[in-house]
């Protein structure tokens, strides 16, 4: 009976067009004539996906159909449509030729699978919206993993399976499309167990398409934050990072492998600061070997200043330095060597200066969104998203430098007998005193505050529609580095970079920004 949910004994295509269906077996006559594809009478389970916002809503006729045979319906039942399609041309007149070339048209339309023009279209739409729009794009890729994937193919369904689901939330956000994004977050799942069935397979674990579709995991959960935190981010991305390791260092001469690696790079560099560890990537072998056949660039270098300051945060964790157990020409070492580290990336900065156009930035007349009403204050705007990117992280790392320094001089001169302005003479280091309150004076208040914000200055820039989603990916590091600064120095600027927390969630979708902004800004809590 068409119409009342279970009754009909009709063929799929009748029952979604809710007409009658005259039974006929194998294939229905009435989808025969027609020109139609007779899915069969074949019932199958229908399953429901249960997201963040409940069970999702089933769909008309929406089953889980095995593969094989859904192929042998749709390809027998083509078979015979385009058999039946061309005796129709040779017994019609010249007036029916237009309607039969177009129903032959749609059958072999359908043998070249629409559904994969549809996902291709989608991923297409998809990138257009990631990337940076028009001339800003001329400069190098900033997504060069997402470039190389789609450069590579079809891809494994692993790899193809994660791009879709990153596509799907991200358009279905962007156009207020909750369906969408519901579609994307089941196909998060599927995407999920084709990664652990290729990372199960001797084969498939060591190819390129499945690094790929880790990775692309990774930036999944940095935009959908399906705990509300990014401890999924940090979960995907040291995946990610084992799954490298274990590649070992001299297998990145491929451009999908190789760009990954670049892009891991930088989210591996994050984590290194973050938790204060050293990160494998700063070992000497992978220091050089990935690197052999292709030199890096500036931003890569960059980077290697990132992963020292990790390695030697965790000896200086591991020395106890703050509880002033060490001696004292050792505890000392410690703010020399970060401050050396500084002075290196100085010299690091003035080769940047040297290779990028002048000049670096400029002032835009606008105010920045949310930024207190002063000139100090007027936006930062660059020749493209690249140089901002490098910018920001030397910003965000000289500030994470500076707060390091001052902490470790601060207890060192409280903690340590020789240093204390009271100590007795027989113990006073007065030389050694006055190095560390010099540090200290570089380390000042203003000093961090302006770096603070110089970063979100630049806000305004990378945030723009048209850095597209990449944009806001750049600023996540450099703007928590600088909330975990002002915290310490509540005022208007305080106030300022929350307001730009709010516009990552608001515009750019980041729905664990708002949290953050309400916490201390320290990455322990997430």
């Amino acid at each position: 009976m068409v119409g009342v949910p279970g009754k009909s004994q009709g063929c799929l295509t009748c029952r979604r067009r809710k007409i009658g269906c005259d039974l006929s077996k194998p294939n229905c006559q009435r989808c025969t004539k027609s020109g139609r594809v007779c899915e069969g009478y074949a019932r199958y389970p229908t399953f429901l996906n249960t997201t963040l916002e409940g069970r999702q809503k089933r769909f008309r006729l929406e089953e889980a159909k095995p593969r094989s045979s859904v192929n042998t319906t749709i390809s027998s039942t083509s078979s015979s449509t385009a058999l039946n399609t061309t005796s129709n041309q040779i017994d019609t007149d010249s007036s029916d030729e237009t309607s039969t070339s177009d129903a032959t048209r749609l059958t072999l339309f359908r043998q070249t699978s629409n559904s994969d023009l549809r996902d291709d279209q989608l991923i297409a739409c998809f990138y257009n919206n990631f990337i940076p729009k028009g001339v800003l794009a001329r400069d190098l890729s900033p997504a060069l993993w997402l470039q190389q994937i789609l450069l590579s193919g079809a891809g494994s369904p692993a790899m193809r399976s994660s791009l879709k689901a990153l596509a799907m939330t991200r358009l279905g956000w962007l156009n207020g499309d909750r369906a969408l994004c519901a579609r994307g977050r089941g196909q998060y799942g599927i995407a999920l167990t084709h990664l652990q069935k290729a990372l199960y397979d001797k084969t498939l674990a060591w190819q390129d398409e499945t690094l790929a579709a880790a990775y692309c995991l990774s930036i999944y959960e940095l935009f959908e934050a399906t705990d509300g935190s990014i401890k999924g981010w940090n979960s995907h991305v040291s995946g990610v990072g084992h799954l490298i390791q274990l590649r070992g260092p001299n297998h990145y001469c491929t451009p999908l492998a190789r760009a990954v690696l670049h892009s891991f790079s930088s989210a591996s560099m994050i984590q290194s600061v973050q938790f204060r560890k050293k990160a494998f990537l700063d070992s000497q072998e992978w220091r050089s070997k990935p690197w052999k056949h292709n030199a890096k660039d500036i931003y890569q270098r960059l980077l290697e200043y990132g992963f020292e300051f990790g390695t030697l945060s965790e000896e200086a964790d591991n020395s106890r330095l703050r509880e002033g157990e060490l001696d004292l020409q050792h505890s000392i070492s410690y703010p020399q060597r970060y401050s050396a580290l500084n002075k290196r990336m100085d010299i690091w900065f003035q080769d940047f200066l040297a290779e990028s156009p002048s000049p670096l930035f400029w002032l835009s007349s606008e105010d920045g969104s949310g930024a207190p009403e002063s000139a100090h204050y007027n936006p930062f705007i660059f020749p493209s998203l690249r140089l901002a990117t490098i910018t920001l992280c030397y910003w965000a790392l000289k500030l994470v430098i500076s707060g390091v320094t001052a902490s470790i001089c601060g207890a060192l001169l409280s903690k340590h007998p020789a240093l204390k302005n009271n100590a007795p003479d027989a113990f006073a280091n007065p030389q050694e005193r006055e190095n560390l309150l010099q540090l200290l004076r570089q380390c000042s208040k203003a000093y961090n505050v302006k770096l603070a914000t110089n970063i979100m200055r630049t806000m305004a820039y990378i945030l723009s529609d048209s850095m597209g989603l990449i944009g806001a990916q750049q600023g996540l590091f450099p703007l928590r580095v600088a909330l975990s600064v002002l915290r310490q120095y509540p005022g208007e600027e305080l106030w300022w970079c929350q307001a730009i927390y709010q516009q990552l969630d608001k515009r750019k979708g980041l729905r664990y920004a708002t949290h953050i902004a309400k916490t201390d800004g320290k990455y322990a809590k997430d």
